[in-house]
């Protein structure tokens, strides 16, 4: 789309020097460029508001995961997400829950976006259904992805008939991969495979999927 400008920031080995250069790179962007708000859709919250305040932008902040389990082992980054969640001009949410996490001067300047439901979902299948659970996600961290297979292999010993199916990408991949690796054989019969554009075929017929 010739109407949206990418600008690539500057990458240093020196990670001091890469932050200054970065932030500095982006208050000249924001300015030639008379930005009026700035979306941040993930991590990032502290560099984004700096620029907000230094340049007087609006911001737009989103609480992407669960705040639960993301903030739990880790208040001190909870404590800076409701303090940069409390200045911003909106806070996007994906769920109620998400939301109610939060103390109320925060949810009264709030959004919630549930994710879209696609339109190339199967049809409602009726049949024989074959004995594998079938899991697709990105695979990474905040999936768990070890607790559903610790979880799977307390199912497989009463139902050892099940299967496993694992799809997915994501920088978790290789440490999945050697978690499954250490399974004693015969314990556990999975597959983790790529995730494709055909998968909605692969999983209508199983017994159960997670999400």
């Amino acid at each position: 789309n010739p109407k949206i400008n990418i600008y690539t920031l500057p990458y240093h080995e020196n990670r001091l020097l890469r932050v200054i250069d970065r932030f500095a790179q982006f208050v000249k962007i924001m300015r030639e460029t008379k930005t009026d708000t700035l979306v941040m859709l993930a991590i990032g919250n502290s560099f984004t508001f700096l620029i907000h305040k230094l340049c007087g932008v609006k911001l737009i902040l989103s609480q992407r995961n669960d705040p639960i389990a993301e903030y739990r082992d880790d208040r001190k980054k909870g404590m800076l997400a409701a303090r940069y969640f409390k200045d911003a001009d909106r806070v996007v949410f994906q769920t109620d829950d998400e939301r109610d996490y939060f103390e109320p001067s925060i949810r009264e300047h709030s959004t919630i976006i549930l994710n879209p439901i696609k339109q190339n979902l199967p049809e409602p299948y009726d049949g024989d259904r074959e004995k594998i659970v079938v899991n697709f996600c990105r695979l990474e961290r905040q999936k768990n992805i070890p607790l559903l297979i610790d979880a799977f292999i307390e199912f497989h010993n009463t139902y050892p008939e099940y299967k496993l199916n694992i799809y997915g990408e994501g920088t978790e991949k290789e440490k999945l991969e050697k978690y499954l690796g250490g399974i004693p054989p015969g314990l556990l019969i999975y597959r983790l495979m790529s995730l494709s554009g055909s998968c909605p075929s692969r999983y209508s017929s199983c017994a159960t999927t997670r999400l």
